[in-house]
């Protein structure tokens, strides 16, 4: 598993990127904040016309076991930016797990897990997902 602790944040003049790991199972990118729908999240994309596939994003802020935090927002990713597209990725959290903000977004075959608010957002998005035979 490669697993990478840290708050990840890709700003509006970085356009085109492709971000692709090796499984949703075995690249995970974590980081543990709350409190903040917009400034704690663990991926923060603002750039236009940018892929990921085969990543997790995970915000472990609400996760911890005895954990003595009050449940805040704590978003595994934000997203707010135009043709973005997410392939086999997966998306943690408890509360305000994926911050579908503003844009036109695809998420194909992506697990997205949360307990409170887990999509929200003004975005136009569409979730593909594909049921196994």
């Amino acid at each position: 598993m490669i697993c990478s602790s840290e708050k990840v944040s890709i700003q509006q003049d970085k356009q085109y990127i492709v971000l692709e790991g090796e499984g949703r199972k075995t690249t995970v990118i974590t980081w543990d904040d709350g409190g903040s729908s917009i400034k704690s999240s663990t991926f923060t994309m603002l750039a236009d016309n940018f892929v990921a596939r085969d990543i997790t994003f995970r915000n472990t802020y609400n996760l911890i076991k005895g954990n003595t935090r009050n449940i805040t927002w704590a978003p595994a990713a934000l997203i707010a930016a135009d043709k973005v597209s997410f392939y086999r990725c997966g998306f943690t959290s408890i509360q305000d797990t994926l911050g579908d903000a503003r844009g036109r977004h695809y998420f194909d075959s992506c697990y997205i897990q949360g307990v409170i608010d887990f999509i929200w957002g003004n975005a136009q998005s569409f979730y593909y997902v594909r049921i196994p035979t």
